[in-house]
């Protein structure tokens, strides 16, 4: 008996197709395109930034606003080059010092290693094994590393320069690709997203300064080598949030280990009480006016980034988070479920006093 054909309403129509095949295209552009997609996003914060603070010069100024971002820009190529310039020189001296610090710190390893033969003999065993193999396969993964940061910087600084220049294009671009009954919808994600972004960036901000500036002040005064250094570290790294200050504080302890072994109780106790301090009590006063990410969320959110695209998934992983929390606030919450709750860029209504039952 012959089988039977599918009839023409049977058979899956081509727009079911054409959108499945979207999808796997999609989905492996995201994966090997992560990088530059990444680097792009960072961009489009950035230039949220400077977007959002032009606009607001321009409208206090009366200035058109293609030239108010375009000296934004520049004022802020300026203020970057000019800030890491004079940081750096001025820290120059204290770098060859924790370098120095560095190497006496892995001298007292060797001398260690010297009075335990067992140690030394497991180490030479490890290391006259495969050595060139290694050292050969250590240098083509730093040029590796090295060539595929070129091309994410360059589109970070593609888009971030000309979606400052002309945010309004894009936006327009963007409520074209969405249908009219569903615009008013995108203009408020994109409203929320852009406020949200912008409070998240000077947070994060004031944040790394404060912590930059503690980490100062207490390494000098516990005296411990290249504390300016130091410092910039910690303050450099506490852009992203719970790993950046663990790595920075790596660097603290190698240099103060060369001190004494108190001192790297010290240097330790004081790091920890600087986190603790800006966890508890500048990130809260700051999230009042910024934007609020529970932290749990954003620790599982970072090691899930961290293990898809590395560094760059760890410096993204916070805004790319702020984006998708409104995105979901928005589209599901409110329009989906109906449920008026607050955004990330308002404040939470004080809750009703219990009503008490009538005589």
């Amino acid at each position: 008996m012959p089988a039977r054909q599918p009839s023409v309403d049977e058979r899956p129509p081509l727009r079911l197709i054409l959108f499945a095949m979207l999808i796997i295209v999609s989905a492996l552009a995201i994966y090997f395109a992560r990088f530059l997609l990444l680097a792009a996003l960072l961009g489009i914060v950035f230039a949220n930034l400077i977007g959002s603070l032009s606009l607001w010069a321009s409208s206090r100024t009366q200035l058109r606003y293609r030239l108010v971002a375009t000296l934004s820009l520049l004022l802020s190529f300026t203020l970057l080059v000019g800030l890491f310039f004079f940081a750096f020189i001025a820290a120059a001296n204290q770098l060859d010092q924790l370098s120095a610090s560095l190497n006496q710190a892995i001298n007292s390893v060797n001398h260690w290693t010297d009075e335990h033969p067992w140690s030394k003999k497991l180490l030479e065993e490890q290391s006259s094994e495969g050595e060139l193999s290694r050292l050969w396969s250590w240098f083509t993964s730093m040029m590796a590393n090295f060539v595929s940061m070129i091309g994410p910087v360059m589109i970070f600084f593609a888009v971030l320069i000309y979606v400052s220049f002309d945010p309004q294009t894009y936006r327009r671009g963007i409520l074209w690709l969405v249908p009219q009954t569903h615009v008013h919808v995108a203009r408020e994600i994109m409203d929320n997203l852009s406020v949200a972004l912008v409070w998240w960036v000077l947070g994060r901000g004031t944040s790394m300064l404060i912590v930059g500036v503690l980490s100062w002040l207490c390494l000098w005064a516990l005296d411990i080598p290249a504390p300016l250094a130091l410092g910039l570290i910690a303050g450099l790294f506490s852009f992203v949030p719970n790993i950046g200050p663990i790595v920075s504080v790596v660097p603290a302890l190698a240099s103060a280990l060369t001190v004494g072994p108190w001192s790297v109780l010290w240097v330790a106790l004081a790091y920890i009480g600087i986190q603790t301090v800006e966890s508890n009590l500048i990130t809260p006063l700051i999230e009042q006016r910024a934007v609020s990410v529970p932290p749990a969320l954003l620790i599982l959110f970072q090691l899930a980034m961290g293990l898809y695209a590395g560094l760059w998934g760890l410096i993204t992983a916070t805004p790319l988070l702020v984006v998708l929390m409104v995105i979901v606030q928005i589209l599901y919450i409110r329009a989906g479920l109906g449920k008026d709750g607050p955004l990330l860029t308002e404040s939470a209504p004080e809750p009703a006093p219990p009503s008490t039952p009538a005589e």
